[in-house]
């Protein structure tokens, strides 16, 4: 897995390496803003879990 996220970061131009692990925080991070931020919440507190 290290090898494979170190390529296409190499190809993307990214000067700081990705771990799995920092990849796993900035997923999990995007999809919290996106999909589980408070204004994507319904009156009642469901979730909506459209993307917009």
């Amino acid at each position: 897995m290290r090898k494979i996220l170190s390529k296409y970061s190499e190809e993307a131009g990214l000067v700081q390496n990705l771990s799995p692990h920092k990849l796993r925080h900035f997923l999990l991070t995007w999809l919290n803003a996106a999909i589980i931020s408070p204004d994507s919440r319904k009156d009642n507190g469901e979730i909506n879990h459209s993307l917009h």
